[in-house]
């Protein structure tokens, strides 16, 4: 929630995207792309920042988030809230001759597994052969970005489909070498996963938590060996690729799970939902004093006055409307 401050920042420049953002501001390849809304309600999220990968992949994630709050302070906005959207975790293994196969893919039951094909790299141009033989699996993506998606892909191929070179520098390879094959592995958590199942929404949760995320999603979602007899698929061996997956997730990411009992959660989530709609009934009173022509000395003592007059129009005006948002209020907030 971004709220105007006293120096101005000019937009002119219309960005057609939904949410009802109005204009857009691209800081460059290693930068951030923001979006703004045209209004200063501060009950509003007014920004949306997308982070280029570049971007991390130069200054790193503790540079980047610095950088993100300094850039809004000097365009003069205060931040009133700030929660993520969507946060993506790759890995880059060298894999040479690995070719995926979906059938190795263990995933929950209603899990979409969707395959891209592309043409094979190495095939002779002169060789005949059937078409089927001319493809093969450049891309497997499991569930929706919505919530979790775990994304397996040809990086070489895609960073020299989309001109991304510095890869390779990153990599330390050369591009024309195709014995360098890099296959990445990408975690992508979106806004269900992280607020709806594991409660993140701002930096310091994702710092604390997003360990547990992605160690539930490589223990739900794995990539098993070929050749195994065993029909419980729960007692197969990892393939080697996946194998470095969990483990990266295990032990690199272990400073970032943070191991509470199901009650301590418990009683965070109530902790912060307390928070929030406190907030929100503040935000709201204030916007309604000065909606009614209030001057800041009537509004700073009438507002307990003005939330009890609200909340008992509401409930004697239209009841069922109001039992219906009781009703909708416990079914976001069965956690607590």
């Amino acid at each position: 929630m971004l709220h105007p401050g006293s120096s101005r920042f000019s937009l002119t420049m219309p960005t057609g995207a939904s949410g009802g953002y109005a204009f857009i501001c691209d800081t460059g390849p290693t930068g951030e792309t923001w979006l703004f809304k045209d209004n200063d309600n501060p009950s509003n999220w007014n920004g949306f920042v997308n982070v280029n990968a570049k971007a991390l992949l130069v200054s790193g994630y503790a540079e980047t988030r610095r950088r993100l709050f300094l850039t809004l302070e000097h365009m003069g906005f205060r931040i009133g809230a700030h929660a993520i959207n969507r946060i993506d975790y790759a890995m880059d293994f060298l894999a040479p001759n690995f070719e995926p196969n979906l059938d190795l893919f263990v995933t929950p039951p209603g899990a979409k597994v969707k395959p891209y094909w592309g043409d094979k790299e190495c095939q002779d141009p002169d060789r005949p052969s059937a078409v089927f033989a001319n493809r093969r699996i450049q891309t497997i993506t499991i569930g929706s970005i919505k919530g979790r998606q775990i994304i397996l892909y040809d990086k070489r191929r895609d960073s020299l489909d989309k001109r991304k070179f510095y890869w390779f520098k990153a990599w330390g390879i050369d591009p024309k070498d195709r014995s360098k094959q890099v296959w990445r592995v990408e975690l992508r958590a979106g806004k269900k996963e992280l607020k709806d199942r594991f409660r993140i929404s701002t930096f310091d949760d994702l710092e604390a938590s997003i360990g547990d995320v992605y160690k539930l999603m490589v223990e739900q979602i794995r990539y098993v060996a070929e050749g195994q007899t065993d029909s419980n698929v729960t007692r197969q061996a990892l393939h080697p690729l996946w194998h470095n997956v969990s483990r990266h997730v295990q032990f690199v990411m272990a400073d970032k799970r943070s191991g509470l009992t199901r009650d301590q959660i418990k009683e965070v989530e109530r902790e912060a939902a307390i928070a929030n709609a406190t907030n929100m009934i503040t935000a709201y009173a204030i916007h309604l004093g000065v909606a009614m022509g209030m001057q800041n000395a009537q509004i700073t003592h009438r507002l307990p006055e003005l939330v009890i007059e609200a909340l008992t129009t509401q409930s004697d005006h239209d009841d069922a409307r109001f039992q219906r948002r009781l009703r909708r209020a416990r079914e976001r907030l069965h956690f607590v």
